[in-house]
């Protein structure tokens, strides 16, 4: 039987009437492994209770964890808007093998609308 404690979350961060925007649009989950630690859910939950206004999901060379990311936003029913998108690996001098950050190139690119990811998805799978 496992006693697990139930976490409570951190109380949200008050923001000044006169806050700058901010978005952060280069997050990877758990699903980028050895890069990110967080699960999509845990990434939402904070990016809602500091307020930041955008979370773009961007883990490597895939979508990952963008089910998850998509599912947890809707039902969160948050002013936060969700952004998908992934670090791609070019010219990798030698194969990852489960590098967290493998030498080369990466280049972070965001889907923008629905053409957008079709076109990034067609992009990572070919």
């Amino acid at each position: 039987m496992s006693h697990r404690r139930k976490r409570t979350p951190p109380p949200a961060v008050p923001r000044p009437e006169d806050a700058v925007p901010y978005a952060e649009l280069h997050a990877h989950s758990s699903y980028s492994f050895l890069d990110g630690a967080s699960s999509p859910e845990d990434l939402l939950v904070e990016a809602d209770r500091l307020g930041l206004t955008a979370l773009a999901l961007t883990d490597h060379d895939g979508f990952y964890g963008a089910a998850r990311f998509a599912e947890v936003a809707d039902l969160m029913k948050s002013p936060l808007q969700t952004v998908f998108g992934a670090e791609l690996s070019l010219d990798l001098p030698a194969p990852q093998r489960g590098s967290a950050d493998p030498a080369g190139e990466h280049l972070l690119v965001l889907a923008r609308g629905m053409e957008g990811y079709h076109r990034l998805s067609g992009a990572i799978t070919a």
